[in-house]
């Protein structure tokens, strides 16, 4: 089950690019498993990733934005080479840089299968 209901909310611009705008909302069976309200999604037209992410808690409030950037294609594959995750009333963020990215390495599929991720 999908754990989010989303809706298309407009074409934007941010930082001069062309943006879409997502709302995503958790849906009632699913809404006690986050610690948000909503979120506003602005993916990328042209790469289709999100550039920024706009957290809320379920008061509406605003209390997280991840911003994106950085972006390179990587073997085909855009990928943002930069996060930066800023808390609403602090002074501090997180900055998370990726580097020596390679995709499609033959790794087995089992891995990834629900008793290997719980170990």
């Amino acid at each position: 089950m999908n754990a989010d209901q989303h809706r298309f909310l407009r074409d934007d611009k941010l930082n001069g690019r062309e943006v879409w705008v997502i709302e995503s909302v958790a849906v009632p069976e699913k809404s006690g498993e986050t610690g948000y309200g909503r979120r506003v999604v602005f993916v990328d037209k042209e790469y289709r990733l999100p550039s920024r992410i706009e957290y809320y808690d379920r008061r509406n409030r605003l209390v997280k934005t991840m911003m994106a950037g950085d972006f390179k294609k990587i073997s085909g594959i855009w990928s943002a080479g930069k996060m930066i995750m800023q808390e609403e009333g602090r002074d501090s963020r997180t900055l998370l840089q990726y580097s020596d990215v390679v995709y499609n390495q033959g790794l087995d599929p089992s891995i990834f299968d629900h008793n290997s991720l719980k170990r």
